[in-house]
């Protein structure tokens, strides 16, 4: 459900941010989908050695300052 975020690993692993899906989805080179991390309202995601990064909390109230935060996750 509307991704809004890719980022490939280096074993070529894609992790796949799910907006309104409430998670971050991991689809391996074999094919297999499965959920990786849920989190509120992830925006986008990239990777670094082995670290996931991802923004949540993309959307909140439009009358107030953005509010989102990033988080971290070991691909290991």
């Amino acid at each position: 459900m509307s991704p809004t975020g890719l980022a490939v690993a280096g074993n070529g692993d894609v992790y796949v941010a799910s907006l309104f899906g409430g998670e971050i989805l991991k689809f391996t080179c074999e094919g297999q989908r499965s959920r990786f991390l849920a989190v509120n309202m992830p925006a986008d995601v990239d990777i670094s050695g082995h670290t996931l990064y991802a923004t949540i909390d993309a959307l909140g109230d439009p009358s107030q300052p953005p509010a989102g935060k990033v988080v971290k996750a070991d691909l290991r």
